[in-house]
């Protein structure tokens, strides 16, 4: 195009802005736009990044997946001042308030509401949370599904995208697009292949499985809902949550999109990204807010812990009736506060990563069996909660078990003498942290001769959390190595280090649809005593883990602690706390009427102590009292 008709085609579109302003259908810096009904159905072509956008957010600058048409609205900028949303009615509308923040492990944003799309024939309709493949997104409020595209398509099959529509308890959609579609860790590049078992949270797959439908699903706020990813229309590997937020569910209707910026900005300042200072700038945690990390990385000290744990005081106006609560407002600070309820002093303490299960799980009776705890922390760095419980128990020995270079180093650096313990295959990892454990146990390096010969065995499927949290404590509490094994095969390596740790007793934790009967069997053919600590669904499972551990030891009813079914971050570090404290584990359902725990819990004596794990947004007060009231 020649310079006179470029000139030509800039005017135009000054006169045409002009327009919208004078009949109101633009809106100053971009907080919210009129738009056209969309047909969302269709993926639209990957287009170009654009290099300012990925400068200004360290990747941002892919195209939005499904948004619509929208006026001339320029975006605001980061940084400026909050707007009024409007709604398709023009009147002011109600400023979403939310508390979580939607993506907790290394997440970054910036303001890109309003930006051009489509060579300028439309406009980004919400914000990029930038994040890495497989780190999990959260639901911002309590809603219902809509709609998730691609449901029921499985780990294999050929998906092109996966999103999620939620419509808010608080008259809000929600919409999260570009979750996962590929294999986790792209061997293949970006092949779509992942299926829904990558794309959602384990919680709503199961859900789907079940009724063959995620419409009309239940979620909770702060439950985990899906998987991060590249999906759609977003660039392959550029890995991120596009969130739109509209009012008045008007996703699909001629509805006005709100910016979720400042919505996401205020929740960020307010309670802080749980991993850490890797959102907006460099924002650090209010000092008043003891369960977050200060800037900088100088310890603090503390307290010495009390002999019963740091419990929550009730709110006042949803108070907490018969049981106290031991939470944070992320993993991370609750692992520290379970250590903190549990440990006065402990020379040796395992850290694990904080975004996988499997490392506390594996973790858990090697810190038992050093009397100590297990930790959490950031792969990338040493999580300043975790430094500075590991400075108050007076801790000089670290084993870390997992992948987390960042970490360990922050560890050697901080002065701890470090044993690193990892491999890139589960099962390999299982098999050598189960050597240390019996190595502990005996204080011998003979696996042959540990005097604790309990052996616990659970499926290395990412969806088996609910079996390794049950199954933790009581490896914790029995000093007992985990060890991983497929659905329908055992590894012949995994076969021979059970037979190195010769065990009196072997425990499958969890149903056929986990550990298949022909596994089990071939245990059964190999070995003395072989049993299976199983139920129908998640919760009887871990209440047939705890039957079987007041079957042993009657007076561990004293204490019972509760944490939410619907996921596993709570709950990571509970297995050597638990042991310590002398207690059991049962999971529970934050929305539904857990009849069977309320019904062991009666059935027991002696509960005098009733503890729940995690804050109020992932097991609400109202919950935890039906409960209770079954301990009285």
């Amino acid at each position: 195009m020649n310079t006179q008709g470029l000139m030509t085609r800039l005017n135009m579109r000054t006169v045409v802005l002009s327009a919208l302003i004078a009949t109101g259908l633009y809106v100053g810096s971009g907080v919210t736009a009129p738009v056209q009904a969309t047909t969302p159905e269709a993926d639209e072509p990957i287009e170009t990044t654009v290099q300012e956008e990925i400068d200004a957010a360290q990747a941002v600058g892919t195209v939005s997946d499904y948004s619509g048409d929208v006026s001339l609205a320029g975006g605001k900028q980061a940084g400026e001042g909050e707007d009024t949303p409007i709604d398709g009615n023009g009147k002011a509308a109600r400023k979403s308030s939310i508390d979580i923040f939607p993506i907790q492990q290394n997440a970054r944003f910036t303001d890109t509401f309003g930006a051009s799309r489509g060579g300028g024939t439309r406009r980004h309709l919400g914000v990029d949370v930038m994040s890495k493949q497989m780190n999990e997104t959260y639901a911002a409020v309590s809603g219902t599904i809509r709609k998730v595209k691609n449901e029921g398509v499985h780990e294999g099959k050929y998906a092109s995208s996966f999103y999620l529509l939620l419509d808010g308890d608080d008259g809000r959609s929600y919409f999260y697009v570009h979750l996962n579609n590929d294999t986790p860790g792209r061997p293949k590049g970006c092949d779509g292949k992942g299926g829904m078992e990558n794309a959602l949270s384990p919680r709503l797959v199961e859900y789907y499985n079940q009724h063959k439908t995620l419409q009309g699903a239940r979620v909770e706020r702060g439950e985990h809902i899906g998987y991060v990813g590249s999906s759609g229309n977003a660039s392959c590997g550029v890995d991120h949550i596009h969130l739109e937020i509209w009012p008045a569910h008007g996703w699909d209707a001629q509805k006005r999109a709100l910016n979720p910026y400042p919505i996401l900005k205020a929740a960020y300042d307010t309670h802080g990204a749980p991993y850490g200072n890797n959102g907006i700038g460099n924002n650090s945690p209010k000092p008043s807010e003891p369960s977050k990390p200060e800037a900088g990385n100088k310890p603090t000290a503390e307290k010495p812990a009390a002999e019963k744990p740091a419990a929550e005081k009730p709110s006042s106006n949803s108070p907490l009736e018969g049981a106290e609560r031991i939470s944070s407002s992320e993993r991370i600070g609750t692992a520290a506060r379970l250590s903190a309820s549990s440990f006065k002093t402990a020379t040796t303490a395992v850290v694990v990563p904080a975004d996988t299960y499997q490392g506390a799980l594996l973790g858990a009776p090697l810190a038992a069996a050093h009397n100590g705890p297990v930790l959490l922390s950031e792969t990338g760095r040493l999580s300043e909660a975790t430094q500075k419980e590991l400075k108050r128990l007076g801790v000089r020995n670290v084993y870390t078990v997992g992948t987390m270079p960042g970490a360990s180093s922050g560890l050697t650096k901080a002065g701890f003498k470090v044993t690193t313990v990892d491999h890139k295959d589960p099962a390999v990892l299982a098999n050598k942290v189960a050597e240390l454990v019996a190595q502990s146990n005996e204080g011998k390096s003979e696996l042959s001769a540990i005097e604790n010969r309990h052996v616990i065995l659970v499926s290395g499927d990412k969806n088996a959390w609910p079996d390794a949290l049950a199954g933790s404590v009581l490896a914790a509490t029995d000093k007992a190595p985990v060890l991983f094994t497929d659905r329908d095969t055992i590894s012949d390596q995994t076969l021979e280090t059970i037979k190195d740790l010769n065990p009196s007793h072997i425990s499958v934790i969890g149903g056929t649809a986990r550990v298949s009967d022909k596994v089990f069997k071939k245990l059964q053919s190999q070995f003395m005593l072989v049993d299976r600590l199983s139920g129908p669904g998640r919760v009887e499972t871990a209440l047939a883990v705890s039957s079987y551990m007041v079957s042993k030891n009657p007076s561990i009813t004293n204490r019972v602690f509760v944490a939410t079914s619907s996921n596993y971050p709570d709950a990571l570090a509970a297995g050597p706390a638990l042991a310590a404290q002398g207690g059991v584990l049962v999971l529970a359902n934050p929305s539904g009427s857990n009849s069977a725990v309320r019904e062991w819990i009666s059935s027991q004596n002696g509960v005098d102590n009733l503890y729940v794990i995690g804050g109020t947004s992932v097991m609400p007060n109202a919950t935890v009292n039906a409960i209770a009231k079954s301990a009285r």
